[in-house]
């Protein structure tokens, strides 16, 4: 009778660990590199006319290889900088959607930042970026993923149209933390 009620204590035990265990949130740290391009799109955010670019980049990271795509609006350039170098423009992101798919896996990571800023300089071409933004699901391994991201990079500005809407290139860094179910 003693062992019986060992062995059924064990199988409480084992079940409770079991559901515990599903129920603990998962966190992963990660970070990586990217590099790409960036290029007009059609995508505007808030209807405003300001339209939004797309951005195609290739990286790895903590998670393995990956490519992403991503839009990205900012607002009509500040007056004066604020954040930025006296000698740049300064831009506010307005929205920038993102999809990250590992290329290993094919598992993929979504995420929407609605804080950051573009600080170009038109007369060398230049600009420097930085985004601050929330993961909010994901595919495969990723599925139900939640955390942040920020992300921080440079870029060349190749040709712009009249209407202000460039082509070029830019690379970066990111960190971030993903929170599994």
């Amino acid at each position: 009778m003693h062992l019986h009620k060992l062995a059924i204590g064990m199988t409480v035990g084992f079940i409770l660990s079991m559901v515990t265990g599903s129920v603990e949130a998962k966190e992963i740290k990660i970070k990586g590199s990217f590099s790409g391009s960036f290029s007009p799109s059609e995508f505007d955010f808030n209807q405003d006319g300001q339209k939004a670019s797309l951005n195609l980049v290739t990286g790895s990271s903590t998670l393995g290889p990956f490519t992403g795509q991503g839009q990205s609006e900012y607002t009509l350039p500040l007056p004066a900088p604020v954040t930025c170098p006296s000698d740049t423009v300064e831009f506010q992101l307005m929205g920038s959607n993102s999809v990250q798919t590992f290329t290993l896996t094919g598992d993929q990571l979504l995420g929407f930042s609605s804080s950051g800023t573009l600080c170009a300089n038109f007369a060398t071409g230049t600009f420097t970026f930085q985004q601050t933004g929330n993961i909010f699901g994901g595919t495969g391994r990723l599925t139900g993923a939640s955390g942040t991201a920020q992300s921080k990079g440079t870029g060349l500005i190749h040709v712009c149209d009249p209407a202000g809407r460039c082509f070029g290139n830019q690379t970066g860094t990111f960190t971030g933390t993903i929170i599994l179910p």
